[in-house]
Order: structure tokens, then C-alpha cells, then sequence
């Protein structure tokens, strides 16, 4: 862009809103707790510095993907899961314009999400992976499992839907019309001001060109916004077993996700309680055991 423009209240809510389900903002869960099996660099991919952290030990299994959800970074979006697989290796990879990782001066686009993430995997070394998205995240996750099936042993979906009506109606309604006033049940599931705030601090903290933040906004909102989705046939194409988990107020209707668990020849549906598109990153309690029983039965 070249004129910058003051995010006031406003412009905040149209963000938030017309980037829908993958527009979530970071919550304030606080720092990774501190990892001696921490590391983290930079692998270039197309002429991009893709930031990587691994962290974790290596014992024999397949080792776990992170893949965060639209405007968060490692920090914020797997503060409370990660360090409950400390005993298995985890590749935590920040997205394009997110985090570490600067932006491309091209739009952002599944394809090219899909091409960094296995290119990252690729010269990791690791196929086989157990995959972990959400949201955003959880369209690159897809998308891998369904153009390079070798690197997926599993993938796990956390608040995605499949197709640009899998949204409850009320928020589909405010991305059309960003004048709509919220019902006081919307409001309830959409990321606060505070949420906003800590979110917009951190990326300002961390982020390789802090003054991009309103450019990258922009363009994932544009990309989340106009996602297409994924036809029957590509989800059909799936070979890895698939774990698809909402929450019970996330922005995806259960019966959205039960239709998506379903397009999926192999999938379990979780629906977690009291829990939004937001909060489902502070329920490792919850996650861990799931995803530890999947992984469990692929040996």
C-alpha cells in the first residue's frame, strides 16, 4: 500500500469481521514457557526467510507440525499446546507476513501457503508428519494433505469449514455489511478490543517490518475472505486420517463440521465445550489427549 491509514475503532471491526473464521487475533496466553530444545532459524523458500522453530526431542515418531491460524505467530497461537508435546519433535513454521516471516509482494493464496509449508518440510528432511492447524493454518494443513500426500502421516483441522457458507449465518451476514450491528450472542464470540490490543502488540514486537501491519491485514483478509473452499472431490481425495475439531460457539456451525468430518473418508469430529474460534488455542488440556489417541492408533 502507499498510504497508511490510523486502524481506528472502526476500521478494527471491519478487519476483524470480514476476515471471518481465519481473521482470529492473538489472545493474551503469554510466553512459551522456557524450552532448552528450543530452536529457531530461517529456511529460504522462493527467495523468502521462512522463521522455524523446532522444539521438543526426537524419539522415534513422527514428528508434529504447527501451522497457526491468520495473524498470529508461534508465540501467540500455541502457547498452551506446545509445551504438552515437549516429548515429541515439533516443527513450528510462521506463515508469510506473520510473526518472523516477512511478506511477499504477491497475495497471499492456499497454493502458495501449501508450496512454503512442504518446501520448509522438504528440506527438513520429514515426511510423515502429524499435522496441526487451525483456522488459516488449518487451510494450509488441508491443502498439504491433499497435494503432497507424503508428507502427512495425520491432519487435524481446528475451526476450519470446508466452504464460504460453513460460517454462522450472523457473521456471513456482518461480512457482507460491515454497518450490521452485532447481536449480543455474536459479540460474545468475536475477538475483543483487548484481544486486539495484546494481538497488535505483538506483532509490533515481533514482526520483521512492524509498519506492514495494517498491508498484511489487508491482504489476509482478502485471502480468507474470498477463499473459495474445497470441493468434494479434493476432500475425497484425503488419504491421511483427519481429526476435525470446533468448538461448541466457534464461527463454524457443528453441522458444517460434521458435514466436513463426514466428506473426509477417514475422520473423527470433537466439538468442545464452552469454547470459541479464539479460545479452542487454550484448551491443550483438551487437544493433547485427542490428538495423543489418533496418534497413538498409527503407531
Amino acid at each position: 500500500m502507499t498510504r497508511q491509514i490510523e486502524p481506528g475503532a472502526g476500521w478494527r471491526r471491519r478487519t476483524i469481521i470480514q476476515g471471518a473464521a481465519a481473521l482470529t487475533l492473538a489472545l493474551a496466553t503469554g510466553p512459551l514457557r522456557a524450552e532448552e530444545n528450543k530452536v529457531g532459524r530461517y529456511l529460504n523458500v522462493d527467495g523468502l526467510d521462512i522463521y522455524v522453530e523446532e522444539h521438543g526431542s526426537d524419539q522415534g515418531q513422527p514428528p508434529v507440525v504447527l501451522l497457526h491460524g491468520a495473524l498470529y505467530a508461534i508465540e501467540t497461537a500455541w502457547g498452551d499446546l506446545l509445551p504438552r508435546l515437549a516429548d515429541r519433535r515439533v516443527i513450528a513454521i510462521e506463515a508469510q507476513g506473520h510473526g518472523h516471516t516477512r511478506d511477499r509482494g504477491a497475495a497471499f493464496s492456499e497454493a502458495q501457503m501449501v508450496a512454503d509449508t512442504a518446501a520448509v518440510l522438504d528440506q527438513l528432511g520429514i515426511a510423515g508428519a502429524d499435522l496441526v492447524g487451525h483456522s488459516m493454518g488449518a487451510i494450509t494443513a488441508g491443502g498439504v494433505a491433499m497435494r503432497r500426500p507424503d508428507l502427512v502421516r495425520s491432519v487435524t483441522l481446528l475451526g476450519r469449514n470446508f466452504s464460504p457458507d460453513g460460517t454462522v449465518p450472523e457473521l456471513l451476514e456482518m461480512q457482507r455489511d460491515p454497518q450490521h450491528v452485532p447481536s449480543p450472542e455474536l459479540v460474545a464470540i468475536l475477538p475483543t478490543e483487548a484481544d486486539f490490543g495484546a494481538w497488535t502488540e505483538h506483532y509490533q514486537r515481533t514482526a520483521s517490518n512492524p509498519a506492514a501491519f495494517q498491508e498484511v491485514a489487508m491482504k489476509v483478509q482478502m485471502y480468507v475472505g474470498g477463499w473459495p473452499g474445497w470441493s468434494r472431490e479434493q476432500l475425497a481425495s484425503v488419504k491421511a486420517p483427519a481429526l476435525v475439531v470446533i468448538g461448541d460457539h466457534d464461527f463454524v456451525p457443528a453441522a458444517h463440521a460434521a458435514e466436513l468430518a463426514a466428506l473426509l473418508p477417514d475422520a473423527q469430529l470433537a466439538i468442545l465445550p464452552a469454547t470459541t474460534h479464539i479460545s479452542i488455542l487454550k484448551r491443550g488440556a483438551w487437544l493433547e489427549p485427542m490428538l495423543r489417541a489418533r496418534w497413538d492408533k498409527l503407531g
